[in-house]
């Protein structure tokens, strides 16, 4: 992957064990590594908000290594996080600390909630296309990730807990973003 690609700031982080982390790529150092080129610029990565950085470190990665995140990573991770957690706890494993954990979670819960409340914001922006987001209820975060990056690119998407409040005909509603969406997107279940 190309490097250029990625600006300074929240990064999924993939490791050789198929563990995807989210950080926050905050600068470039150059490491010598005894190679005829003279070396190679690694991403300076912390897995923690901004403020608590120095918590919970840094560390060098190689740039091949990271790749832009999106609603369903965030999503990924704060599971698995959640449940590293739980066993961290209650000692069912031995990991990280439990702390360098929690800053992660933070981290992640903080990036989501920022991410979704940005994607509203953005949601129907000038020239933007109106999306149903069908699905099933085993679907539901799934639908919600494709929600909010369709959202925060500024296309409207129809889903129905956005969409439907409380008392409103559910049939009705499902109807008429049915007949108003320019693209319908089912999930398989």
């Amino acid at each position: 992957m190309s490097t250029e690609l990625y600006e300074w700031g929240p990064v999924v982080v993939l490791n050789g064990a198929g563990v995807e982390r989210i950080g926050y790529y905050d600068n470039d150092e150059w490491v010598d590594d005894g190679s005829t080129e003279g070396g190679q610029s690694m991403a300076v990565v912390s897995y923690s908000e901004t403020p608590f950085m120095f918590g919970g470190g840094f560390h060098l990665v190689s740039k091949k290594m990271l790749r832009p995140v999106d609603t369903d990573s965030l999503f990924r991770r704060r599971d698995a996080l959640a449940q590293e957690l739980y066993r961290t706890v209650n000692r069912v494993v031995e990991s990280e600390e439990p702390y360098d954990l929690l800053l992660e979670w933070a981290f992640v819960n903080s990036l989501l909630a920022t991410r979704m409340v940005e994607a509203r914001g953005h949601e129907g922006a000038k020239g933007g296309k109106r999306v149903f987001i069908s699905h099933s209820s085993k679907d539901k975060p799934l639908a919600i990730s494709i929600s909010v990056d369709i959202a925060s690119r500024g296309h409207l998407p129809w889903l129905d807990e956005w969409q439907i409040v409380a008392g409103e005909s559910i049939p009705v509603k499902i109807g008429e973003g049915l007949e108003n969406s320019d693209y319908e997107v089912f999930s398989p279940g």
